[in-house]
């Protein structure tokens, strides 16, 4: 499983055990404490929301850490393919007869890394 996943799921897994909490816990209140008068439930609405605000906050971290993960990986690229291609033109200074094979090493390698751009690019 790679990392992304794992900590795809633990937030899942975060999210889940938060709601069921905040019902169980919700609940055992409604069951054990006598009813009260109206204003006695805006606490419990100030936890909830504190709770939901927290939770946004993890999610929003998580993408935003993904996000990151992936814009980083998309520049590296970009730097290889840029240093494969300077070190191709330079490649144009040898003499013709010592330049055929790693001519063609390198043209296969950008091609190869060009393909998977475009499959990163379309998901």
């Amino acid at each position: 499983m790679s990392s992304l996943r794992f900590v795809e799921v633990g937030a899942l897994g975060v999210f889940v055990g938060l709601v069921l909490c905040l019902e169980v816990g919700r609940r055992i209140a409604l069951r054990w404490r006598p009813p009260e008068a109206e204003g006695a439930a805006t606490g419990v609405r100030v936890v909830e929301g504190a709770v939901f605000g927290l939770l946004g906050l993890l999610v929003a971290f998580t993408f935003s850490g993904a996000a990151t993960r992936f814009d980083t990986r998309r520049q590296f690229i970009v730097e290889e393919i840029n240093a494969m291609s300077r070190a191709y033109v330079r490649l144009n200074l040898l003499p013709s007869a010592s330049r055929g094979a790693q001519a063609h090493d390198g043209t296969t390698r950008v091609r190869a890394i060009s393909r998977s751009v475009e499959r990163v690019n379309t998901g």
